[in-house]
Order: C-alpha cells, then sequence, then structure tokens
C-alpha cells in the first residue's frame, strides 16, 4: 500500500491575501459609481406608468361599451380616474354628474397615480360613449416623459418611443 505525500513539485495554489484585498477594493469601486447609474429607474417608471394607463383607456372604453353607458376619463399631470353616471337613468338619458367611479374587475377603482418623477402633459378628458367611441374633441396624443401616448377616435390606444 502506497501512501501519496506531498512534495516540492506539488505546491499549493491559490490567491495571496493582497491580490484578493486589491479585487474586493475594485469591486466596491466600480459598484459605489456604477450601480447608481444602473438602478436608475425614471426610464422604466415612465414606461411602466405609459403602459398602465394605456391597460386603463382600453378598459374604460370596454366597460362603455359593455354597460351601455359612457365613461369619463380624466387625465391629469399626477394622476388619472374614470367614472360614470350616478344612476342608469341619468346614464340612458346622458345626465346628471359622473360621481360613480368605474370599477375594475377585482373590484377597486379605474383609478391610479404617477410614480415620483413622471409627469403627463397636457391635461385630457375622453368620453367613451356607450359604443365605445371617442366623443367630442380628441388630443391625438399626449407626453409621458420622453413617450408618446396615442390614441384614435375608435379608442386604439398605443405607446410609442
Amino acid at each position: 500500500m502506497c501512501i501519496a505525500t506531498a512534495t516540492s513539485e506539488h505546491k499549493l495554489r491559490g490567491f495571496t491575501l493582497l491580490e484578493l484585498v486589491m479585487v474586493i477594493s475594485i469591486l466596491g469601486i466600480v459598484g459605489a459609481v456604477a450601480l447608481p447609474r444602473m438602478l436608475e429607474s425614471s426610464d422604466l417608471n415612465e414606461r411602466g406608468y405609459a403602459n398602465e394607463l394605456a391597460s386603463s383607456l382600453r378598459i374604460a372604453q370596454r366597460i362603455a361599451a359593455v354597460s351601455g353607458c359612457e365613461v369619463r376619463f380624466t387625465i391629469d399631470a399626477q394622476h388619472y380616474s374614470a367614472m360614470q353616471r350616478s344612476s342608469e337613468a341619468n346614464c340612458r338619458a346622458k345626465i346628471g354628474a359622473w360621481s360613480t367611479p368605474v370599477r375594475t374587475t377585482e373590484g377597486g377603482a379605474l383609478s391610479g397615480s404617477a410614480p415620483n418623477g413622471v409627469y403627463i402633459s397636457p391635461t385630457w378628458v375622453i368620453v367613451f360613449d356607450e359604443s365605445g367611441t371617442i366623443v367630442g374633441n380628441l388630443p391625438s396624443r399626449f407626453s409621458i416623459g420622453d413617450l408618446t401616448l396615442a390614441i384614435d377616435r375608435s379608442g386604439t390606444v398605443t405607446v410609442q418611443p
């Protein structure tokens, strides 16, 4: 039976303490400089909010068509909301205040707020009639940071860079 022994030819190989300290220092410096730039989220917030707004507009249009009652969708610099008239009689007659929040399938109000640092311009009020078509004047597009949200008279919504 032969037992292997370490000889001078088989030296243990590894990193020195100095090499390890240098690599950790370099990684720390790179992380301190690069990480905040990589985590800059304003572009992601703008894209996410634009997509949320586009989806909410589509939901409001569909609710108007399915319910047979107009939906008023209001967008300003910091938030959006969708409302319907207070009663079915007012809805059919197209009179009365816009006092009933449109509800999502989860039961919450169809509304939202812009993330910090994300602003919308200009302010919009869009009314979808009982068939889901936009009534009245229609701004062709509006800005969310560097993005543009466009909507046509039929209610088709697109987000463009």
